[in-house]
């Protein structure tokens, strides 16, 4: 969809898979180990997160020393603020220059698919202070393609060919001007800064020399199911799973918005089987209540509870219309395990549910994000589908309840979507949550990597990713531990959920348990990939001893 701006633990696995590559063998096959050999709590099938950084230059100004005399260090104050202010320019202009522009003015400079995350930087470190003057340490995160250092005119640092080194020319702004920051008049918002290339800035400019490397991957996990369906949660939400679906307003002729309402209508009262509170798609208003249901988790009958919120239930150019469908977003948040917005999208947007054209209502922005009223000890999974939504993951876990990036998991993109296929990403999302493809018909737990395998599939690669995976569990939130390392003949004795039956020897055949890395497994056990004949299917956490005896 088009931007609204233009801005800014040691392994005994030789390969990372993202749960199961294939499907482990039916019947009364079992599968071998295959000898060993060889977080930044994101993770994603499309890309990875890396490190920004660089020697940058600030002059502390006369207006800041007179506001802060009476502070024990006004030079050092001083230094701080001017450094919390152009660390943000740096990060916009340097997410302006990796991210893929559309139809703009500047989509000739840079476009790598990337996307920093501004309120990802900090100050390592800030040099002496002479005349005003002084030089710190900027670093930031930014998402972008597995081979971003390929695409991107990088090259191995003098110093560190471990690292690659690139230059960046950004404006020089003034203090004051990077102090304009009252929501919705911020400097970046306007020219010559809003659409920047150096090649038609009039402006003195200056060139950072930054450093950029890889960070560490996260390991794939499961969506926390144990915790979703848990007595304690669900008792919080009225003994319910409560979903709650928006679609943003869409300007474009299809009304690709108002099709991808119809079809989630259509997916839940048909393919999900729920009851809609009325006769058809066009009787379903903003009032009109929920989707009830129910399905099975893990022996337990679970009720259901959606409500799907979209522009053609109102005037999405009216004011009162548009805070409605911004209090049902806040009200969500604020009750519900499961949110899913599929709209246009933008860096420092947020949420864009109405006609932005017409009304200033209607939207639930970045800056508004972090006073959400939302419940303590509550997981809750966020999907914001639309292009280059990473900015929002910062804004979100800056909520009280959620710091620590705990019981919140957020997939965002760092590209455009595609908005000719609407509806797709939140029927993606409906299914690993609500799917009854497991043993007796019940709910099939999935990871993220085969959520985001899925949501990864498009005519371009959006860049899905998740932010908060660190926490969540690596073996199967079903899984019967307890049978680990019991005898085995077929898969099927192992009780299904990721357990598999293992050939440990020519005499010792036993159940194990899925891993990601060693740090999944139980003390004196490692985590070892496990084939099918000569195909890597996963991992599995097994003695050291590789004996159960």
């Amino acid at each position: 969809m088009k931007l609204r701006a233009s801005i800014l633990a040691l392994s005994c696995l030789t390969t990372l898979f993202a749960g199961c590559a294939s499907e482990p063998p039916a019947g009364g096959d079992t599968v071998d180990i295959v000898p060993p050999g060889k977080a930044d709590d994101y993770f994603s099938t499309a890309g990875q997160e890396y490190t920004v950084e660089g020697i940058v230059g600030a002059q502390i100004d006369d207006s800041c020393l007179e506001r802060t005399a009476d502070s024990p260090d006004p030079q050092r104050r001083c230094a701080e603020e001017i450094v919390s202010l152009k660390n943000f320019a740096i990060a916009w202009f340097l997410n302006t220059y990796i991210i893929d522009k559309h139809d703009s003015p500047n989509e000739e400079w840079g476009g790598f698919t990337g996307m920093t995350r501004p309120a990802s930087y900090e100050t390592l470190e800030i040099g002496t202070i002479a005349e005003g003057a002084f030089d710190y340490t900027f670093s930031s995160e930014l998402s972008g393609p597995f081979d971003l250092l390929d695409i991107m005119p990088a090259s191995p640092c003098a110093d560190d060919r471990e690292v690659f080194c690139f230059d960046l020319e950004i404006p020089v702004i003034d203090n004051e001007t990077l102090r304009q920051m009252d929501t919705g008049d911020e400097w970046y918002r306007s020219a010559p800064y809003s659409q920047y290339s150096p090649d038609t800035f009039e402006g003195e400019t200056e060139t950072l020399e930054l450093r950029i490397t890889p960070y560490e991957r996260s390991n794939d996990a499961f969506l926390e199911y144990a915790k979703l369906f848990s007595d304690a949660q669900l008792a919080q939400a009225g003994g319910v799973l409560k979903i709650g679906l928006f679609v943003g307003w869409d300007y474009y002729e299809d009304r690709y918005d108002l099709q991808g309402a119809q079809r989630t209508y259509e997916h839940l009262t048909q393919d999900l089987g729920l009851e809609s509170p009325v006769d058809s798609y066009e009787d379903y208003g903003i009032d009109s209540g929920s989707f009830t249901g129910e399905i099975q988790v893990n022996g337990n009958t679970v009720p259901v509870d959606v409500i799907l919120v979209h522009p053609g239930q109102g005037d999405p150019g009216n004011d009162d219309f548009a805070r409605q469908m911004e209090d049902a977003l806040v009200q969500a948040f604020a009750e519900r395990q499961v949110i899913a917005f599929e709209g246009h999208a933008g860096p420092l947007y947020g949420f864009a549910l109405a006609n932005w054209r017409e009304t200033s209502e209607g939207e639930l922005d970045d800056s508004e994000l972090p006073s959400l009223d939302v419940p303590d000890d509550f997981y809750q999974v966020v999907m914001i589908s639309g292009c280059n939504t990473y900015m929002v993951a910062d804004a979100l876990y800056q909520i009280p309840e959620k710091s620590g990036r705990v019981d919140l998991d957020i997939i965002t993109t760092t590209n455009f979507s595609n908005a000719g296929n609407p509806g797709r990403t939140t029927i993606s999302l409906l299914d690993a949550v609500m799917n009854q493809r497991g043993d007796n018909g019940e709910l099939e737990p999935v990871t993220y990597g085969e959520l985001l395998r899925d949501l990864n599939t498009d005519v371009w690669t959006p860049l899905f990713g998740v932010h908060g995976i660190d926490d969540n569990p690596r073996d199967n939130p079903f899984a019967d531990e307890s049978l680990a390392c019991s005898p085995c003949v077929t898969h099927e004795d192992c009780g299904g959920n990721g357990n598999l039956c293992v050939q440990l020897s020519e005499t010792e055949v036993v159940c194990t348990t899925l891993c990601q890395s060693n740090a999944d497994c139980d003390e004196g056990e490692l985590c070892y990939e496990i084939a099918s004949g000569d195909t890597i299917i996963g991992a599995q956490c097994i003695r050291a001893s590789l004996t159960c005896e």
